[in-house]
This record gives C-alpha cells, structure tokens and sequence, in this order.
C-alpha cells in the first residue's frame, strides 16, 4: 500500500478495522474515491465495498457497494470526486469490532490498484451529512459550517521597533470551535484566560466599610470619620458588634482633596496630613493624630483584627507635584494638555480647573514608564507596606490611559504603560495585596493578573436589576479573573424592610465577588447584622453561580451554584420591589435551555434557607416554582434524595453547610450520622437532617462545653442544634436506631 497525498492505492484490497465499538450505539461509514492516474486505454476501474465481522466464529460479509466505477481522469475530461455515506449494519456493530473492506470489482488485473480518498466513522444517531448513494462533491450539501471571523489588537501607541530588530508579541487570540453548551464555553473561557494570565486572586472574603460613603450625607450619613482616626474607630466598632467571630472585615480611608495641590503624586505621609480640603464636614481622608502616618493607622486597623485599604486617583494630578517633577509626567512638561502641542502658562490655571472640575481632567498626568517616578512608586509601597496597608483602590483610571503616548519607554505601549499602574502596587505590597480598579470607562480586562477587583458600576449605593444582571452575565470571570465590585452598598436605609436587607446581601454573594458598604456598622441593628453575618466570609473557590435562565430570559432571575453533582444552591431573584413574581425552573433538562440539568429519575429536597423553610421533597421530572415577595431574594438547597440520613441546610450560612460544614459520614453498621462543623460562640448553630425513615436516637458531640439538643418535626426532618461559648471546629454525631 502506499499513500498519494490524501488518498491511498494499493495493488491489494484496502482493509480499515474497527474496534471497540458500543454495541449498542449506531455508526454510520462514510468515504470518498477518485482514480487520480492516467490509464490511457484501460478499461474503468470497479470496486466494491464489504463490511466484515465475526459471529460464532464465522466470518459473515455485508456488501455496501459493488462493482461502481470510480470517477477518473483520462487525459481528457476529469470527473468529479464522488463521496457517500451509508450505516453499518447492526449486526456488524452488535459484533463489537469489524472491517471495512475496499477490493477490486470483476477484475483480476494484478496492475490494477484499489483507490480511497477520505474515509471516517461517526455517530449514526445524528442526521445524515452525504447521501447513501455516491455522488459527486459538487453535487453535495457541504457540511461543514464555514465561519470567518477578523481578528485584530489594536493599542493607541504602537510597539516601536529598531531598525533590525524583530519582535513577537506574547499577546494571543482565543477562539472555541468545538463546545455545544455556551455555558461551559464561557467558563472553560475563563478558566484558560486565568491560566493564561498566571492569575492567583486575592478573594475578598470580607465586606469593606468605605468611609468616604459611610460619612457623606447623601449616602451613608453616620457618624463615620474620613481620616485616620475615623478609620480606627469604625475599626473598633466592626470588633465590638462581634462581627469578627464571624468574618475578617475592611476599613477603607480615602484621601481624595480636589484642590490644586493634592495628595495625588506625592502619596506620602507629609502630604495626607493637609488640611486644606474642598469638601464641607470631612477630613477629605487626612492623617490626623495620634495616627499621622501610613505605619500607625495601618498598625492600629490591623491590630484591632481589621484590613487597613486605601485610595490614590491614578493619574489625576497635583499642581505642586507636576511643577516640582515635570519629568515624571508624560510628554516632560508640567502642562501638557490633551489634543494639544502648546505650552500652557500657569496663569491660566484658574480657567483650567474650572474645566477639570466640570468636564473631566484635560492636562495629561503621571507618565507610569519614567524611571525616576517608578523609582518613587516604589518608595511609596514601601512606606505603605510598612503599615501593612494590604490594597488601594485607584479612582479615575482612564486618567492613566496615554493613548497620546509622551511615555518616557519610548518602546511602550499605552497599554503597556497602563498595566505599570497596577504592577507597582501588586509587586510592593505583595501578589496577595487587594488592588482595586474602577474600571468604568475602559471597560477592558487590561489589567487583569495585576488587580483582585474591578468595579462595574458609577457612584451608587444601590443595588438594582441592571447592575445584578450586568453581573451576573458575567459569571464566568467572576473570581476566576477578578471579582466584580458594584460600589457601596447602603443596608441600613432598607432595614424597615427586611426582604431588602436580604436581597442585596444574597445577590451581592452570588453575582459579586466583594461587598463595599457605605454604613459605619453603628448604624446596624441586631437583625441586619445577623443577616449580613449570614452571608459572610465569601467562599474563596474560583467560581460563581451561574445564570442558568441567561439564554431563555432578557433578564436572568435565577442562578445555580453546583456544590457537587447531588448538591447545587440555587438562587431565585424578583428584583421589582412593588410586586411579587412568581419564578420557577426544571429540575431536569439542559441548562443552555433554563433547566437545571439534574437526573430525571432522581428525587430532590428543597430548603429554603431565609424563609428557614422546608419546600418540600421533588422529583427531577418537576419544576421547581416559588412565589417571591417583593424585592426578595430565595437561596434554596437542592440535595439528592438519598436512603440515609442526610443534611439539607445549616443555619450558619446561605451557602447552607458549603462553608461550615467540614466533613460528615455516615456508619451503616452503627447507623451513626457523624460531621465536623464550624460555630461560632453564643451563636445556636442549627442542622436540618431529613431522617428518610431513621429514628434518632441520641446525639452527642466531642467537646463537653457544647450544648447539643435534638429535635423532631412533624414533617419528617430532624433539628440539631449545637451552641458552644468561643468560636470551635466541632465534632457531632447522631445515633439512629
């Protein structure tokens, strides 16, 4: 046999064996044939085409095709490649493995060769692609969809190369062909960009209090400090609420004065310790005694068990700075203003900050590529890791995009120059540092592998349907490349109401991957701090919920965690806060049609976890459907039906047991149900067990100063409730008889 190009020849018959084939599947054959040599004044080549198998030992042959003419060229008149495609008979395949055999037709001619072109084995279950009789090429569907896509990377300042020089950018294209489900197409997506990238998240599994918004009126309106002082008081309180037992929280400063001369630029201790501000009733984020610099408030948060963050504005300037270094703004000059070449004398600047304050920023700032100043970014992560100050959020970030260029690297790019804005703080308070981008007017993932979080959203304290489904439709880079951040969120003015509190708490959990607060935590009752403690820490696993009703609804309203196969924590969301809405989903069924893709043939408990309520045990041919109150957010578990006793929902947390549970067995020769639990003291940590026809019989638990108490419901479930006096890992048990 030898091969010609793609086809081969051969003076003997041509055998293709198969093997491992599911006996119980269908396979269709298809080929092609050609007679590509020039015969002169032979006669036209015949061949046949037999499939082969074995039954009991006996050799069985099931003739396909025979005794066709291959198509040729004769010197003359060239005929077409002919192809076709026909199923292989059940018997064959039943035999587990067979041949397909190519031999010559009515012919004994030793110089006559067998011809194939292509030939492949596929799914006989699926529709056709090719008649079963041959055909000519031209005179077939074509089967294959044919796509053409422009790909193209475009940066304002192109790459500036030397004469002689080559340069191959690292930069790659990312293109799937070959996924069917749209959902797993995003995710494996964001999976290989993280990989890609070398991304290892810092995850906010803490909320963070901004001062900023906790003191303006018109949104938090406490008694909040924006300064350093400030920022160790509402400290204090986050420790003294008990907040801690629970979850690591954040007190973020914001030095943000909008007068000439700024602390942006210097960044430094002597320049956060103005006074002058432009802002009435606010230290506008000032060093103040006994905490005047970076080291004593970053030690005196951390010491009181908190995370000190701060605030820089990218690229917005200081007068006194871009005078004292004009080398380290872009173009070298003190004024270079945006579109345009000539100079601007400093008398006018009057006329200039009028324009700034009004329309956006118009002089060019900070140049992120000149060494002298990365000298001093350097400087000023020092002094900031010095305080343990662990990330920043850097305002205004399109204030660093030079597209212009006027970059000191002269072979940078701007988004080149773009991404030294993030690199400096992440190598200089260290890869677990919690940098933050406000990336509103960019809207591109530049900066990706540098920041643990982007922010999605203007200036809000609010939490409505756009900005959970802008969220939520991105699920798929959600803690796998950054965590999204929707601003602040104000709990205290919805505590009258508290299907609200509840539902920007959950859909904060599900959708994002931070929550900011503009309260102080003086401002929280009892109630809304036990529901904010309900949602906390954040789960730190590289995945979020999906919007499994994405691809079937303009809006998607319910989301799907899968904990594992048996277990998914599922979401119904009813953004409208003056009407109800009924919402539902299958239990069974593909997710890309708004199912949940569960078993058919399985049985399935709901808890509801907020409502502290038991749903009801389903089937997966079901629809799960809920009546949701206005504003209302339901996390509901949907565990497998199992014939043990098994955990359906925690009172710790909406993850019910994601988070707190540590580990469970269950003995089948004790009949012992058995789990490792995290509480927390003086708070009753509650079990809900569906017993699935087990009595319980006693429970105990390893540590004699945790109170363990059993109880039964009318509805077949069984409450253990655990309560200790400190914060323990704990073992328990249940004895059933």
């Amino acid at each position: 046999m030898r091969r010609l190009a793609t086809s081969l020849a051969s003076s003997e018959d041509i055998i293709i064996a198969v093997e491992n084939v599911d006996p119980n599947n269908s396979y269709t054959v298809g080929f092609s044939w050609w007679n590509g040599y020039r015969h002169g004044n032979h006669p036209d080549n015949h061949q046949s085409v037999f499939v082969e198998y074995l039954d009991a030992g006996l050799q069985k042959s099931i003739p396909l095709l025979e005794n066709q003419i291959l198509p040729r060229f004769d010197g003359r008149k060239k005929t077409d490649v002919e192809q076709v495609e026909m199923p292989i008979p059940s018997e064959a395949v039943r035999a587990g493995e067979f041949r397909i055999l190519i031999a010559k037709a009515n012919t004994t001619d030793e110089d006559r060769k067998v011809y194939l072109g292509e030939i492949w084995l596929r799914d006989g279950s699926k529709k056709a692609l090719l008649p079963e009789i041959l055909t000519q090429v031209k005179d077939c569907a074509r089967p294959r969809i044919e796509y053409k896509a422009q790909l193209f990377a475009l940066d304002p300042v192109g790459k500036r190369l030397d004469p002689g020089d080559e340069y191959m950018p690292p930069d790659c294209f990312y293109i799937d062909v070959v996924s069917t489900d749209p959902l797993i197409a995003l995710e494996d997506y964001g999976k290989k960009v993280s990989t890609a990238q070398e991304i290892e998240l810092s995850m906010y599994d803490f909320p963070s209090v901004c001062l900023w918004y906790a003191e303006v009126s018109i949104y938090g309106g406490s008694k909040a400090e924006n300064s350093t002082v400030g920022a160790v008081n509402e400290m204090r309180l986050i420790k003294e609420s008990g907040f801690l037992r629970y979850s690591r929280a954040a007190v973020r400063l914001v030095p943000d004065s909008y007068m000439p001369d700024n602390q942006q630029g210097w960044w430094d201790d002597e320049h956060w310790q103005m006074e002058e501000t432009d802002r009435d009733a606010s230290h506008n984020g000032r060093y103040v005694k006994p905490y005047e610099t970076s080291e004593k408030w970053g030690k005196a948060v951390t010491d009181l068990g908190g995370i000190p963050l701060t605030y820089f504005q990218t690229a917005y300037r200081s007068e006194d700075y871009a005078k004292e270094f004009p080398g380290h703004m872009l173009f070298n000059k003190t004024y270079a203003w945006k579109g345009e070449e000539e100079d601007v004398e400093g008398e006018i600047f009057t006329d200039w900050h009028k324009t700034w304050t009004r329309n956006g920023r118009v002089v060019w700032g900070y140049d992120y590529t000149d060494h002298d100043f990365q000298e001093h970014l350097t400087g000023v992560y020092r002094n900031l890791k010095k305080g343990n100050i662990r990330g920043l959020m850097f305002d205004y970030p399109a204030s660093g995009w030079a597209k212009q260029g006027g970059m000191e690297d002269k072979y940078s790019t701007t988004a080149a120059a773009y991404r030294n804005i993030f690199k400096y703080p992440y190598e200089g308070l260290g890869p677990d540092a919690y940098v933050h981008e406000r990336n509103m007017e960019r809207g591109s993932d530049i900066s990706i592998g540098l920041v643990a979080s982007m922010r999605t959203e203007n200036d809000t304290d609010l939490m409505d349907s756009t900005t959970v489904t802008r969220c939520g439709m991105r699920w798929y880079k959600n803690r796998v490349l950054y965590n999204q951040d929707t601003d602040s969120k104000n709990i205290a003015r919805l505590q009258d109401k508290k299907d609200y509190v509840r539902s920007v708490l959950t859909m904060a959990y599900v959708v994002t991957g931070r929550l900011l607060l503009a309260n102080s935590f003086e401002q929280f009752t009892p109630e809304t701090l036990w529901d904010i403690t309900r949602t906390f820490p954040y789960h730190a696993e590289n995945k979020s919920a999906r919007p499994v009703d994405a691809f079937v609804s303009a809006s998607p309203m319910v989301y799907d965690f899968e904990v594992d196969p048996q277990w998914h924590q599922v979401t119904f969301y009813n953004p409208d806060f003056e009407d109800g809405r009924k919402t539902g989903i299958k239990i069974s069924g593909q997710p890309v049609d708004g199912a949940l893709g569960l078993k058919e043939n399985k049985s399935y408990y709901v808890y509801d976890f907020w409502n502290d309520n038991y749903v009801g045990k389903l089937e997966g041919s079901m629809l799960l459907e809920q009546e949701l109150r206005p504003g209302e957010a339901r996390m509901m578990s949907v565990r497998e039906c199992l014939d043990r006793p098994q955990i359906l929902s925690t009172n710790r947390h909406i993850m019910q047991g994601y988070l707190d549970i540590i580990s469970t067995d269950w003995d089948p020769v004790s009949k012992t149900l058995t789990g490792i639990s995290k509480l927390i003291g003086d708070d009753p940590y509650v079990i809900t067990i569906a017993a699935n026809g087990y009595n319980p019989k006693e429970s105990a638990c390893r540590n004699d100063d945790t109170k363990a108490e059993l109880s039964t419901e009318d509805n077949g479930l069984i409450k253990l409730t655990l309560t200790r006096p400190d914060n323990r890992d704990e073992e328990w048990s249940i004895i059933f008889d």
